[in-house]
């Protein structure tokens, strides 16, 4: 492949790198690469570049003319090896590589010789590229250039006329330079460079217009950098001056200032010296780099700024040559703190009590964690509260410690700022910083309980109904009013009144204690709150309860009065009254029970009980509805539920005298001594006033208006009977309690009754002589008193009578009795 053919970079590359070879290897050996990639095949012009490079001899030495493969490997080894030996790593590269030809190879050798021996940087935080960009803005941007790459910023010319102008100030005006004339402005450059400076042209215009490459140009300029250092500072004459050269302070600038001089000793008046220097430690590592800023007029400003304290050597070079007095050995202090490796312990970074002082320590340490051993640090630190922002107190120990406190009045978690300001390293928290500060209630303030639930009347009194428990809620505080959040206080409480009522105490452990108790006797009581004995504050203490009756209970309410046990058909006598009584057999003095009731007989439909409220926990009480006279079952309830004592047995009497309600109750047929007329006596409702003592008799008209008493009956009746006497046609008058009775009066035929067979039988026996007279004064008697009669006849006869209808006859005779008079 011809050159024409080849990729412009390759067909460039070709060119610069071989005029950039010759530039050493003609002036010096007379000796011209023409065709780099097949000249070098033998290894003689290789051998003879290094040598013209390294300006040493090389051995063993080669010799021109090798025709034997073998010799032109031999010849090119010695090459590489030398290359090597100079700390130059080779890959991918061999002798057969260039003996055969491999253009890209033999390319990629020839930059890195460039690199080693002319673009020289050691400068271990920059690249090669970086290094000498930099170099270029140096002494370009004082007239008002810059670039930021060896490719594009190059191509109008202005900038390697700007490097023309940094080796002979002012050579050209670069106001008259226009940017669009690039052929015109790199023609001058490259031209004017040669003739001013020697400095050889291995670039051509056209190439760096239309192909501009960026190694070919990085080679290029390199010469103009090694030509400004080469005539403007000779290490040897070079000096430093200034502070940095014998202390410094840790990541504080240590500065100086070196001032460059020729081989001939004379000042430079112009910048573009390679100034270069390392701060290294005893085993020679490098510590820090030397920032090195090129004034322009000779002189240099340096600063170093050293991680760690210590004593250490500074070496300044001009490239690798050291200036005069160097290396300098100076020694760095430790400097501020580094907020990030300072450190802080101490109870008061965690934990605090409301109204105590928390305490903690910053150790200051710079930026190896190394502790300081003085003081003078600005160290600011706030604890960011609950309830606003808390000042900590800092006091500098002059050691490097710093003795911090702080008095929170608030209780929960707050978070805690140590902040260390400084020059270096700017404001930042300490290590782990911020905190979470749990702040606790201080010391139980015993006049500082919270009350909860402790509501008083209009009266002042605490209103607890008996038999419920009564609760509340006692908070323990700190005098600074923060609620406790542990129990243990030692709260007990006692119930003093009308009856003993234990008081409990439930510690909640977070600092709360509920008191409860149960009173069940009604009554003023007091309740007090003490911690060991000491009565707490907060509230009235001791306060007064008043226990009042709970819900009426059935059981324990009292019923009493005359109805409970007898009553009267439209009597007052059916009333009865129920006293409530709670549960715990307290007098319930309000009203609104539930009271009631029901009067019951077999057979009968249930009488409700009518209740009157009166509003003080006691009932009136009655049953007006009930008609009818009999035994009764009373149940009066509270709630649904039986009073004490409860069912009562009650006796209604009937009522008072009704005429209207009575009645007679005549037979069909009238006998003497012969039950006749039954006279009902009855109340307003119907009921036989049986025991009411009712009055009642029969008048038989015309026989002087003979008075008969009535009979009274079991069942409240009333029974006539006709005087054995009786005969014929009369008028019978009733009266009931002297009142005509209703139906009267009847006329009536009443007859004898006939002697039994039995009797007529005794007749005949005891008295065969006297029958007539006997039989007669039977006939005027009863079955009873004719019984007697015969009986009493018998005695006198000295014989016995028995009759079989002698028991009729007797309780027939006994009724005809009774009713005569």
């Amino acid at each position: 492949m011809s050159v024409v053919q080849r990729e412009p970079w390759v067909r460039i590359q070709m060119k610069t790198f071989t005029r950039w070879a010759n530039s050493y290897i003609k002036p010096q050996r007379d000796l011209e690469i023409k065709d780099i990639e097949k000249d070098l095949g033998d290894g003689f012009l290789l051998w003879n570049l290094l040598e013209c490079l390294g300006q040493e001899p090389i051995l063993p030495k080669v010799k021109a003319g090798a025709k034997i493969t073998f010799q032109k490997l031999e010849n090119i080894n010695t090459s590489l090896q030398y290359i090597k030996s100079k700390g130059v790593k080779l890959v991918a590269i061999g002798p057969e590589d260039i003996e055969r030809g491999n253009l890209k190879l033999i390319l990629g050798l020839i930059w890195t010789l460039i690199l080693r021996f002319q673009i020289v940087d050691v400068d271990p935080n920059k690249s090669v590229r970086q290094a000498l960009l930099d170099w270029c803005n140096s002494v370009l941007e004082p007239q008002g250039l810059h670039v930021d790459n060896f490719t594009s910023d190059w191509q109008n010319g202005l900038c390697f006329s700007g490097l023309v102008n940094a080796l002979q100030p002012g050579h050209i005006d670069l106001k008259t330079c226009n940017p669009d004339e690039a052929q015109k402005n790199l023609t001058k450059a490259f031209a004017d460079s040669e003739d001013l400076f020697k400095i050889p042209q291995v670039l051509d215009a056209d190439d760096v217009i239309e192909h501009p490459d960026e190694l070919s140009i990085m080679t290029y300029v390199s010469f103009f950098r090694a030509y400004l250092q080469q005539n403007t500072a000779f290490a040897a004459n070079c000096t430093a001056e200034g502070p940095g050269l014998t202390k410094g302070v840790s990541f504080e600038p240590a500065t100086f200032v070196v001032t460059c001089r020729s081989e001939e000793n004379e000042l430079a008046t112009r910048g573009g010296a390679n100034v270069r220097g390392q701060l290294l430690d005893a085993s020679g590592a490098v510590v820090c780099p030397v920032v090195v800023k090129d004034n322009g007029n000779g002189t240099y400003d340096c600063y170093y700024e050293s991680p760690v304290d210590g004593d250490f050597t500074l070496k300044v070079m001009i490239g690798n040559n050291d200036i005069k007095d160097s290396p300098f050995h100076p020694h760095v202090e430790a400097g501020e703190p580094n907020p990030a490796t300072c450190e802080a312990f101490g109870e008061g970074l965690h934990t605090a009590k409301a109204g105590e002082e928390a305490k903690f320590t910053v150790q200051t340490k710079d930026k190896n964690g190394k502790n300081l051993p003085r003081g003078g640090a600005t160290i600011k630190s706030v604890l960011h509260g609950t309830n606003g922002d808390v000042p900590v107190n800092v006091v500098d120990n002059g050691d490097g410690t710093y003795s911090c406190s702080y008095v929170p009045s608030v209780i929960g978690s707050s978070t805690l700022d140590v902040i260390v300001s400084t020059k270096a390293f700017g404001e930042g928290p300490v290590k782990d910083a911020p905190f979470t500060v749990t702040v606790q209630p201080g010391d139980i303030d015993l006049s500082s309980f919270e009350w909860a639930g402790v509501d008083l009347d209009s009266n002042g009194n605490r209103i607890v109904v008996a038999g419920q428990t009564d609760k509340f809620i006692v908070h323990a505080k700190d005098a600074l009013g923060n609620k406790q959040n542990a129990g243990g206080a030692g709260v007990n409480g006692k119930m003093d009144g009308v009856a003993d009522v234990p008081v409990n105490v439930d510690d909640k452990q977070d600092g709360s204690y509920e008191i409860s108790y149960t009173p069940t006797k009604v009554g003023p009581y007091t309740v007090a709150i003490d911690v060991n004995g000491t009565p707490i504050g907060g509230a009235k203490n001791p306060f007064p309860v008043l226990v009042i009756a709970a819900s009426p209970s059935g059981a324990n309410s009292i019923a009493s009065g005359p109805g409970l046990s007898k009553a009267q058909i439209g009597g007052s006598d059916n009333k009865f009254k129920i006293e409530t009584r709670d549960a715990f057999d307290n007098a319930v003095t309000l009203g609104g029970a539930d009271v009631g009731g029901f009067l019951e007989k077999e057979g009968e439909e249930p009488i409700p009980v009518t209740v009157v409220d009166n509003g003080d926990g006691t009932y009136d009480c009655s049953y007006p509805g009930v008609k009818k006279a009999g035994t009764y079952t009373l149940t009066p309830t509270v709630a649904g539920e039986k009073v004490k004592d409860a069912p009562f047995t009650v006796t209604v009497a009937p009522g008072g005298f009704s005429l209207e309600n009575t009645f007679v109750s005549v037979p069909d047929e009238w006998v003497a001594t012969m039950p006749g007329p039954v006279v009902s006596v009855c109340d307003s409702e119907g009921n036989l006033r049986a025991g009411s003592g009712d009055k009642v008799v029969a008048r038989l008209v015309p026989l002087d208006e003979i008075e008969v008493k009535a009979k009274p009956q079991p069942d409240g009746s009333f029974t006539v009977a006709f005087p054995p006497s009786a005969r014929g046609d009369f008028e019978v008058k009733v009266k009931v309690n002297d009142k005509e009775a209703p139906g009267g009066p009847w006329n009536v035929n009443v007859s004898e009754k006939p002697l039994s067979e039995e009797h007529e039988a005794a007749v005949s026996q005891l008295m065969p002589t006297s029958q007539q007279i006997f039989r007669k004064l039977l006939l005027e008697c009863t079955d009873e008193e004719r019984n007697k009669v015969l009986q009493e006849l018998a005695k006198l006869a000295g014989s016995k009578f028995s009759s079989s209808s002698s028991s009729s006859s007797s309780s027939s005779s006994s009724s005809s009795s009774s009713s005569s008079d």
